[in-house]
């Protein structure tokens, strides 16, 4: 008797709805979805009105399962962007996951509209990254976490020197005005510019345990406030530790800040930097 209840409850507990992603260019736009790969995944070039960009996410608590297959761009736009058009959503709980997403210009844009949107809380998690202008971007999102991540030669195309572009076009991952975020965890090989780079008065955020080697600039970078484009405050008030830098052109670390301002560098393995307040 108490088995048979139990069968009859499990057999009437709904199940999750699955949508196979067949083509690049699709909107998500139902809440709760989960969304698959059943196969690898090619966009070919398209002519405007058509949307370049791969995939566009638009409701909450969608899941983004690659299922070990890849994600091919065209070298430009975005793989998956939170945004209708050219507007930002604040989406909350999005998850992307399990397989290899490469040849775009952005891989990953966690994009919040405005000032203080609500906490986004996405998980970005045991992908491969590669051949991009930019892996992971954080803009103006908060609560969201980047871990267990391998980044593969982000160098599409080969960033600019001593420009503001140099700083974001070839970075594995760019929290730009963004609190909140963790960072952890992920393998970056092969940067054209930075590893992590925490811009634009990226405040409170954990940047923990990452290995970085080969960037064509700094490995973790924290910039100080600046005038380009517009006025922007310094990004304080982060934690960096236990993470592991080799081999950076420039710097391993490097904290812009005077006396680091009040970002914590803590038992991190590094060969330069360009300030005694990391350790």
């Amino acid at each position: 008797m108490i088995r048979n209840f139990l069968f009859a409850a499990a057999c009437c507990v709904p199940a999750f709805a699955v949508t196979p992603i067949t083509s690049c260019g699709q909107t998500l736009s139902t809440p709760g979805e989960t969304y698959v790969l059943t196969a690898n995944l090619t966009c070919a070039p398209v002519v405007p009105p058509a949307d370049p960009t791969g995939l566009r996410v638009v409701a909450d608590n969608i899941v983004i399962d690659l299922q070990g297959f890849t994600f091919t761009g065209t070298g430009a736009f975005a793989g998956v962007i939170t945004a209708s058009q050219a507007s930002c959503i604040a989406v909350k709980r999005l998850e992307v996951k399990n397989g290899t997403i490469k040849n775009f210009g952005t891989a990953i844009s966690l994009c919040a509209p405005g000032s203080n949107p609500p906490a986004m809380n996405a998980k970005i998690h045991n992908l491969v990254i590669r051949n991009s202008q930019i892996g992971v971007l954080i803009g103006g999102a908060s609560g969201n976490v980047v871990k267990n991540n391998r980044f593969i030669d982000i160098n599409l195309p080969q960033a600019p020197v001593n420009t503001f572009t140099a700083y974001r076009t070839g970075t594995a991952i760019y929290v730009d005005d963004a609190t909140d975020n963790k960072v952890e965890n992920n393998e970056i090989e092969g940067s054209a510019a930075n590893g992590i780079a925490l811009d634009h008065g990226s405040v409170d955020n954990e940047v923990q345990r990452n290995t970085i080697s080969r960037s064509g600039r700094n490995g973790i970078v924290i910039f100080g406030a600046g005038v380009t484009p517009a006025p922007y405050p310094a990004s304080d008030n982060n934690l960096i530790r236990g993470n592991r830098v080799i081999n950076s052109a420039d710097k391993d670390m490097r904290d812009e800040n005077p006396a680091c301002g009040s970002n914590d560098w803590i038992k991190n393995v590094f060969q330069t930097t360009n300030n005694s307040c990391i350790h």
